[in-house]
């Protein structure tokens, strides 16, 4: 809106009549600053009304813009009517494939929506990945980095209880690399013993087995204590702690490799997207790896606690709807638009 009078235009308020599914997002003054009615616009000045429209289904919406303002030559509510077609949403599925992908957001989208799961840590009862959503205002053109988790391997099957690999986390990531939204990844399970922080978790510190092991502020997880530890899983930033002839899973700054288990022992691999890899060193000495994640969980360690913790997270965007310890299987991104 442009004052074009000769005396100065106060607009007092702006608002839809119905409000559904159109909203007033901000307005700015002439130099694109953003502030708040009432606004008082010299002659020859401007005031941007935003304006957010949002459809939740195929119709044609129809509101009214009520504009009330002091101005003698106009009346006064102004009324803007406003026309727009829904559509339905469209939801680009991503699952793991071992490799980090790009995905560009199409013209004419500024607005999306992202769930991200992480993977489950070895075996059926390893820990399951975390579960991060969020909404996220975007550019068309943008382009985004994705790498989808992979369920942590098994150990030995001959043996009584299996060190198996750590859960990969599962990453959405702007193209340098900074992070929107990461989901934890499980810790690997052992029967000899679970571990309390071994679901995938929605802090953005990876789960402990001893002494405050798990990583934090997007760093990998150390290796457990004692008798065979496992290793750590990897975060955003740095690799997981390698464990006794077992490695640290790869953080996602590293390309997210899951840390190879134990060789001399068959160890299970840990999940590509940081998982770490597990140590099955004979029925008493067997530990599994911790979750990769936005930080990485610490590996199995001793005193009961064989199984890995879970994976740190992060979510970045806004509505958040974040649940720890919510996938089996391998990780999985889904982004709606």
């Amino acid at each position: 809106m442009t004052s074009d009078g000769i005396d100065p235009l106060t607009v007092s308020n702006a608002s839809f009549v119905k409000g559904n599914p159109y909203s007033v997002s901000e307005f700015q003054d002439k130099n694109g600053n953003v502030v708040n009615l009432p606004q008082t616009m010299q002659p020859g000045d401007s005031l941007v009304v935003k304006i957010h429209f949002s459809p939740i289904a195929t119709v044609t919406y129809k509101d009214t813009l009520k504009i009330t303002h002091n101005g003698i030559n106009e009346t006064s509510p102004y009324d803007f009517e406003f026309v727009g077609e829904g559509r339905t949403p469209i939801t680009k599925d991503f699952k793991y494939t071992g490799a980090i992908e790009n995905w560009t957001v199409p013209a004419g989208v500024t607005q999306i929506r992202i769930w991200v799961y992480g993977a489950q840590g070895a075996r059926y009862g390893g820990g399951k990945g975390a579960l991060m959503s969020g909404d996220f205002t975007v550019s068309p053109g943008e382009t985004f980095k994705i790498l989808v988790g992979q369920k942590g391997k098994d150990g030995d099957n001959t043996r009584t209880y299996l060190g198996g690999g750590g859960g990969g986390g599962s990453f959405v990531c702007k193209l340098n690399n900074d992070p929107m939204i990461i989901a934890g990844g499980g810790g690997g399970y052992t029967n000899y013993g679970s571990s309390p922080t071994m679901d995938g978790r929605i802090t953005q510190d990876g789960g402990d087995t001893f002494n405050n092991g798990g990583g934090n502020n997007g760093n990998g997880g150390s290796s457990g204590i004692q008798d065979g530890p496992a290793s750590g899983g990897g975060g955003l930033l740095t690799d997981g702690q390698d464990g006794s002839s077992c490695y640290g899973g790869k953080s996602y700054f590293n390309g997210g490799a899951g840390g190879a288990g134990s060789t001399s022992f068959d160890g299970g691999d840990g999940g590509f997207g940081g998982g770490g890899g597990g140590n099955c060193r004979n029925n008493f000495y067997n530990r599994s790896g911790g979750g990769g994640g936005y930080s990485g969980g610490q590996g199995g360690t001793w005193s009961g606690q064989q199984s890995g913790g879970g994976g740190g997270s992060i979510n970045n965007g806004s509505n958040k709807n974040d649940v720890a310890g919510a996938k089996s299987g391998d990780g999985e991104v889904a982004i709606m638009y």
